[in-house]
């Protein structure tokens, strides 16, 4: 995972994401068995989707609560196509007021 930016710190194991209630969840996710241990979600995609972000943090969230732990999610284009300049690698909720409701 060092092309990611990050090493695994530890042994790295396949669990089950246990988020089949999600549509289009995925059934595999990384769990990083390091001294904080962590999970990866590879998300191979293929297509131009306006909802991507919105749907790969909705995906993060499920994981991190069903697993109690941090998630790391890499989004991989497989086409040229699946890019957009929203991909800017965050999703960002606001108010009206410009508060952040989340990060």
């Amino acid at each position: 995972m060092d092309q990611f930016g990050t090493g695994p710190p530890g042994p790295v194991s396949v669990v089950d994401s246990e988020i089949t209630t999600l549509t289009a969840s995925a059934d595999k996710v990384l769990k990083v068995d390091a001294p904080t241990p962590y999970l990866v979600d590879l998300e191979p995609h293929s297509y131009h989707d306006a909802e991507l972000a919105r749907k790969l943090w909705y995906r993060q969230v499920a994981l991190d609560y069903r697993h109690h732990l941090p998630v790391l999610t890499v989004l991989i284009l497989l086409r040229k196509e699946a890019d957009s300049p929203g991909l800017t690698g965050e999703y960002e909720r606001q108010l009206p007021n410009g508060w952040l409701t989340n990060r």
